[in-house]
C-alpha cells in the first residue's frame, strides 16, 4: 500500500495525523512531569514499561526500526538505550518533529505495508499504534512485511486493539460509525480489533515462532477521562496498583485496551 492508498481508509489516518501532530508532540511531555495527565499518557507510560523489558533484551547497536514512529519519542528512548535506530513515518508533519528530536537518525516516508528496507535489516521492528488503521487484508500484509525485514533470531514488537478490552472501546466504535452513517456523517478514523488468538494463527501462518502477548490497562479506566479528564486522572491515579496487578496477569490479556504483541521470525530463535 502505498501512501496515496491510505486515502481509501476512512477519514485517511495519515491526513489525521499531520493534523495532530502538535497535540501528540504536546501530550509527550507530560510523560515525564505527570503521567496521569490524559488517557493517552497513562497508556503511553504503561506501554512504556513493558518496551523497557524488551530493550534490555537487545544487546547495545541492536539495529531497530520503529515503523509509524510518530514525533519520535521511542526513536529517543531506543536510541538512548543504545540501539541503532531508524524511523519510517508517512505523516509529513509528524517526521518533521521526530526529526527534530533525533538529529542525524534517518527517518524515512512510507508505510507499513511496503517497507522501504532490504530483507533481514533489523533485530526489533516496533509498530506501536499503527496496525489498529489497517483493514483486515492489509494488516496481513503489514505482518509480513514486518517479518520480512526482521534478522532471524530478532522481535517484532506491536500493539493492536482486543476485541473485547473491558473499556468497550469495540461496541463504542460500532456505535459511533453506526450514528455516522444513520446521519449521513463522515465516519471515525478505521480501527481495527482483533483476539489474541486470531493474531497467533495469523502470524504463526507467516511463519512467525516465539508468539507471546502482554495486556497493557485492564480497567475500563480511559471512559472515566472521556467524561472528565480530572476524574479520569484521580481515578487512575487511585485504581493503578490494582490495574498492574491484573495486567500482569495472563488471562486479563484479553481484555486488556491495548494487546501487545512479540514474535520472532523464521530461523533461530532470540537467546
Amino acid at each position: 500500500m502505498s501512501r496515496a492508498d491510505t486515502a481509501r481508509l476512512p477519514n485517511d489516518p495519515v491526513s489525521y495525523h499531520d493534523r495532530a501532530a502538535g497535540r501528540f508532540a504536546s501530550e509527550y511531555h507530560f510523560l515525564t512531569s505527570d503521567y496521569f495527565h490524559s488517557a493517552f499518557t497513562y497508556g503511553r507510560k504503561k506501554l512504556d514499561v513493558i518496551l523497557d523489558d524488551v530493550l534490555r533484551q537487545f544487546p547495545s547497536a541492536s539495529n531497530l526500526l520503529d515503523i509509524g514512529c510518530g514525533t519520535g519519542e521511542q526513536l529517543r528512548k531506543c536510541r538512548e538505550a543504545g540501539l541503532r535506530v531508524t524511523g519510517l513515518e508517512p505523516a509529513t508533519n509528524m517526521r518533521t518533529i521526530a526529526q527534530a528530536g533525533n538529529p542525524g537518525v534517518p527517518i524515512l516516508e512510507g508505510v507499513v505495508t511496503d517497507l522501504p528496507f532490504p530483507d533481514r535489516s533489523f533485530d526489533l521492528v516496533l509498530t506501536i499504534e499503527v496496525l489498529r488503521y489497517l483493514g483486515h487484508a492489509d494488516l496481513q500484509r503489514a505482518y509480513r512485511e514486518m517479518l520480512r525485514v526482521l534478522k532471524p533470531g530478532g522481535m517484532v514488537f506491536f500493539t493492536i486493539p482486543n476485541r473485547y478490552a473491558l473499556t468497550g472501546f469495540y461496541l463504542y466504535d460500532t456505535g459511533r460509525r453506526f450514528l455516522a452513517r444513520l446521519t449521513r456523517r463522515t465516519e471515525p478514523v478505521h480501527c481495527e480489533f482483533v483476539t489474541p488468538g486470531q493474531v497467533r494463527r495469523d502470524l504463526r501462518r507467516l511463519g512467525a515462532r516465539k508468539i507471546t502477548f502482554r495486556g497493557s490497562v485492564v480497567l475500563p479506566i480511559r471512559p472515566l477521562y472521556r467524561v472528565n479528564n480530572i476524574w479520569g486522572a484521580r481515578t487512575a491515579r487511585w485504581l493503578e496498583p490494582l490495574d498492574d496487578a491484573l495486567s500482569s496477569q495472563a488471562w486479563t490479556t484479553p481484555f486488556a485496551a491495548r494487546l501487545v504483541v512479540m514474535a520472532s521470525g523464521p530461523g533461530p530463535d532470540q537467546p
